[in-house]
């Protein structure tokens, strides 16, 4: 886990304030210690590259602060959309489509084999 100044300092152009308005606004939620835990609250790694993300919105790409979440939202639903494709597309050793990559199929590189169009992180048809 992190501390508050470990996240700041990894993190240009984020300050402790605009870290904490970042956590009160919801954006950013850093493990809270329990009642009897010694260890205060502490910051993941997914949360220091949350943090950037956010700094860079803001300062880098112009975005409004009151866009942020919105953008935010949409980026999860992104990521929540991408790992249930991964969890439901199965690897198929008997795939018959060469994808982007190499897959590694003993079909791919047999006769008839056709290329895939999509990228082999989308293709479902295929072994990746």
């Amino acid at each position: 886990m992190l501390t508050e100044e470990d996240v700041v300092a990894r993190v240009s152009r984020l300050t402790v304030t605009r870290l904490r308005v970042f956590v009160s606004q919801g954006l950013i939620k850093p493990r809270v210690a329990e009642p009897d835990e010694a260890t205060p609250q502490g910051y993941s790694e997914a949360d220091l590259a949350r943090a950037a993300l956010i700094c860079n919105l803001e300062d880098e790409l112009g975005f409004h602060e009151e866009d942020v979440p919105v953008l935010l939202s949409l980026i999860d639903q992104i990521h929540g959309l991408r790992s249930e494709l991964r969890a439901s597309s199965k690897p198929s050793r008997n795939c018959r489509w060469t994808c982007a990559r190499p897959c590694g199929c003993a079909s791919s590189s047999g006769a008839g084999a056709s290329r895939c169009a999509l990228p082999a992180s989308l293709c479902s048809t295929c072994c990746w």
